[in-house]
């Protein structure tokens, strides 16, 4: 989240905020983390594009994949995936994948 906010290009809603709405709609309790449910909660919170975003571990390698959702479309505008395979290295991942999101704005 600090690396979405630091490029000046994304207005970040505080986690709080989006519980209290998914409760609120009665969306799943363990999070938002498919497409549908991301253009839900897009559409709930009035905004024109969400980005997705899953973090896992596989065989010794970190892996960060975000997407830039289209919310009126539901049009993937953005994919791309860093890996690591350091613990040590996954605020750097994170800060090159945020990056290379940003650009894709502009």
């Amino acid at each position: 989240r600090a690396d979405l906010v630091q490029t000046g290009k994304f207005n970040v809603i505080e986690r709080g905020r989006i519980d209290q709405i998914m409760a609120e709609q009665k969306l799943q309790q363990t999070g938002c983390t498919t497409q549908e449910c991301a253009i839900k909660l897009g559409r709930l919170l009035n905004v024109q594009l969400v980005v997705l975003g899953s973090c896992g571990k596989l065989v010794g390698r970190y892996i960060l994949t975000v997407s830039l959702i289209d919310i009126e479309t539901g049009k993937i505008l953005f994919s791309d995936k860093e890996s690591c395979y350091s613990d040590v290295d996954i605020e750097e991942m994170t800060a090159k994948l945020v990056q290379r999101l940003a650009a894709a704005l502009e």
